[in-house]
């Protein structure tokens, strides 16, 4: 076999894979009438990034680790960056997509976490995407803790500790909240939902409400294809109709299929809408703390309007 040399260049260092064939024969050194092989191994010291002292904008929460995953799925369903704000009555999220079609708001007030310290209001500017590949594994019962301050970041779970140098707030942009009321609104599981939705994907990119007194159906149809969800108001926890008016309106499903997908934590979801009117869809989940203290999650969606 050849000797073979890899030379590996980072940040204007040369790192050069070392072959076997220059590592010597372990020394053996002689205590008493033992034979003790003791390596020669040279280690070179790594200078690790300084992390500044704990400044006036320290935070650190805990919460389980399944539903910080859920959160960072939610957010990824339509951005890459977000800013997570961490103040004295808990921490607050607000996304929208580059497309202005989805956007995303979610609350969660202290007392859902484990453990929650806010020596003063942080911003923390997240890469979502590498944050969530990156972020160390857990199990469902399990807890995670993040800390840190405006620029830096540490992620502990069990054994694991993993820092981050997080991004500059002022480069993710802060979007408008517009006002958006429909009265008109059904709540039932989110995994009935789910799958009317799943079922549809195959036949269209837009899936059509229709709301009345006596349930919901959700409809798809292509040029060959068609597909139906009816769910009779029996089926359904809560239904209003103000007025026992029908409401209809259409809107593009790929949102709304990744958005059911990554909330896993949450038994059901009352989506509110009206005629050719953005739908809001809202989740709310039991924090780690305090049954009656909830996260909340809302969903603001574009109507898919006929050309």
């Amino acid at each position: 076999m050849k000797n073979m040399e890899v030379e590996i260049e980072e940040k204007g260092k040369i790192w050069r894979n070392k072959p076997l064939t220059e590592f010597k024969p372990e020394k053996i050194e002689y205590v008493g009438k033992k034979k003790i092989p003791t390596a020669e191994v040279q280690v070179e010291d790594v200078k690790k990034p300084e992390i500044p002292e704990h400044g006036s904008d320290f935070s650190r929460v805990t919460l389980l680790y399944p539903r910080l995953k859920e959160l960072l799925n939610l957010f990824g369903t339509v951005v890459t960056e977000a800013k997570f704000k961490i103040g004295q009555d808990g921490m607050t999220c607000t996304a929208v997509d580059p497309a202005h079609v989805g956007m995303i708001t979610v609350n969660m007030p202290k007392d859902t976490f484990t453990e929650f310290r806010c020596d003063g209001e942080s911003t923390w500017a997240l890469d979502i995407e590498n944050f969530n590949k990156t972020l160390p594994k857990g199990k469902p019962k399990d807890v995670i803790t993040l800390s840190g301050s405006t620029e830096h970041l540490t992620v502990e779970i069990g054994a694991f500790k993993r820092e981050y140098t997080l991004l500059d707030p002022n480069t993710v942009t802060k979007p408008r909240i517009p006002e958006i009321d429909p009265e008109f609104s059904f709540t039932m599981g989110q995994y009935e939902i789910k799958n009317a939705l799943l079922t549809a994907e195959p036949v269209s990119d837009s899936i059509r409400l229709t709301l009345n007194s006596d349930g919901v159906v959700f409809y798809a149809m292509s040029d060959s294809e068609k597909s139906e969800a009816n769910f009779t108001k029996d089926m359904i926890k809560e239904i209003v109709t103000p007025g026992g008016v029908q409401v209809k309106s259409s809107y593009p499903l790929e949102y709304l299929v990744k958005l059911f997908k990554a909330m896993k934590t949450v038994d059901e979801a009352k989506i509110r809408f009206k005629d050719d009117y953005p739908m809001v869809v809202e989740f709310n989940a039991k924090g780690s703390n305090r049954v009656s203290e909830v996260v909340s999650y809302e969903f603001l969606l574009a109507p898919r309007m006929e050309q």
